[in-house]
C-alpha cells in the first residue's frame, strides 16, 4: 500500500532528466491480513526461509548453493539416476527398471557403492601379490584388441619393438625403448669446470649444454651463484649488435617512404635525373643508409624531418655523417621539412646547380 498525501500535486516526470520522481520518499506497507506465502525450513540446514504458495512444492532448500548441491546429489541416489536427470519427471516404471539395474550392477562389480566416499585402503601399503595383479593386468590389457588405440612401433637404435599411442605416434618422431638409446648423458662434470668453460673459453649456454650434457636452468644457476650472471646478457648484447651490423645494409628501414622524400623523388624524375633510394655507404665509419644518391653528380641528398631531426639545430649524428661524407669526396645537400613544402621545380633546379659548381 502507498501513502496517498502528496500526490495531487505532482506530475510524472517521463523524460524529465535531473528532476525527482514522484514516489520520492513515499513509504510501503504491507496489510498484515493479505499475507500470500510462508515460512517453511529448508530440508537440509533447517534454515527458515520465506516462500510463496506457487513454489512450495518446487523449493525445498534455502538460496545457498552448498544446500542446493547436497539436495541435488540427494534426490539422484533416491530416484536411482545421475545428476543429468534432475528436474525431469519420470513415470513409477522406468524408476523402478533402473532401480534394479544399478543393484545388478552394484552386485556384478561395474559401480562401486561407497562412490564419493574414501576409499578402504587409503595409505595402507601394497602387498606383493596385489603388486604382481596389477603388473599381470596391464600386460592382459596389451592383448585385448579394444583397448589398444596405437601401434607396435621399432626402436630407432635397436629395432625392438614398443607399443606407443596415437598421441606419441603422431607428436613424436623418434621412438626409443630406454634412455641408452636415445643417447642422453647425465652430466659428467662439476661447477668448476662449467665456469671455466664460460669464462676462459668464453663458450655460449647452447654449446655448454651439448658438451657437458647439461640442462640451461643448471648452468644459469651455477653462474648465479658466482655472480656471473650479468655476463649472459652483456655478451647477448654483443651478438645482436654484431649481427644487426651484418644484416642492416640488406634492411630498409622505413620500407614507405616520406611524403618529402616522394615530392623531390617527382622532381628528380621529371629533370631526369639518375638517383638510387636507400642506398647503404659503406666508406665512411658510422654507415647508413642515405635516401637519395645521385652518382653522377656523386650527391646526397637528406630530406630531414623538423621534428625528429630538431630543426633548425640537427642531430649529433647528422653533423657527424656530413663531415664524414665531406671528407670522402661526397657532396652533401640536407633539406628541411618546411623548405621542401614551400619549394618548386625551378627553385631546386637552381639549389642542384649551385651545388654542382662547387
Amino acid at each position: 500500500m502507498i501513502d496517498n498525501k502528496n500526490i495531487k500535486n505532482r506530475k510524472h516526470p517521463r523524460g524529465m532528466l535531473g528532476k525527482t520522481p514522484w514516489n520520492k520518499g513515499l513509504t510501503y506497507k504491507i496489510n498484515p491480513k493479505k499475507k500470500i506465502g510462508k515460512y517453511v525450513s529448508c530440508e537440509i540446514c533447517s534454515k527458515s526461509f520465506y516462500v510463496v504458495p506457487s513454489l512450495e512444492k518446487q523449493k525445498k532448500t534455502c538460496g545457498s548453493k552448498r544446500c542446493f548441491k547436497i539436495w541435488k546429489s540427494i534426490q539422484a541416489r533416491e530416484l536411482g539416476y545421475g545428476k543429468w536427470m534432475i528436474g525431469k519427471k519420470l513415470p513409477k516404471n522406468t524408476i523402478e527398471k533402473i532401480k534394479k539395474t544399478q543393484l545388478e550392477k552394484i552386485k556384478n562389480g561395474y559401480i562401486s557403492p561407497l562412490k564419493g566416499k574414501p576409499s578402504w585402503n587409503k595409505g595402507i601399503p601394497l602387498t606383493e601379490e596385489h603388486k604382481l595383479n596389477l603388473r599381470k593386468a596391464k600386460e592382459n590389457e596389451k592383448e585385448r584388441p579394444w583397448a589398444k588405440t596405437g601401434k607396435d612401433i621399432p626402436c630407432a637404435n635397436c629395432g625392438k619393438m614398443i607399443y606407443k599411442n596415437k598421441f606419441q605416434i603422431i607428436n613424436y618422431k623418434n621412438h626409443y625403448c630406454s634412455d641408452e638409446c636415445t643417447g642422453r648423458q647425465r652430466r659428467t662434470c662439476s661447477d668448476e669446470t662449467i665456469l671455466k668453460a664460460f669464462t676462459n673459453e668464453k663458450l655460449t649456454l647452447k654449446e655448454i649444454c651439448n658438451k657437458y650434457h647439461t640442462d640451461r636452468i643448471v648452468v644459469k644457476r651455477i653462474l648465479k651463484i658466482n655472480g656471473i650472471e650479468k655476463e649472459i646478457y652483456d655478451r647477448w648484447k654483443e651478438r645482436i649488435s654484431k649481427s644487426t651490423k651484418k644484416h642492416r645494409p640488406k634492411q630498409i628501414i622505413p620500407t614507405k617512404d616520406t611524403s618529402i622524400e616522394v615530392k623531390i623523388q617527382n622532381f628528380l624524375k621529371q629533370l631526369g635525373i639518375e638517383f638510387f633510394t636507400h642506398q647503404y655507404i659503406k666508406e665512411i665509419e658510422h654507415g647508413y643508409q642515405c635516401d637519395i644518391l645521385i652518382p653522377s653528380m656523386n650527391l646526397v641528398i637528406e630530406c630531414d624531418g623538423d621534428y625528429w631531426h630538431k630543426y633548425p639545430i640537427g642531430n649529433d649524428i647528422d653533423h657527424i655523417r656530413t663531415s664524414e661524407l665531406l671528407s670522402k669526396g661526397f657532396k652533401v645537400l640536407r633539406l628541411w621539412e618546411n623548405e621542401i613544402k614551400v619549394m618548386d621545380i625551378n627553385k631546386f633546379k637552381y639549389i642542384l646547380e649551385q651545388r654542382r659548381k662547387r
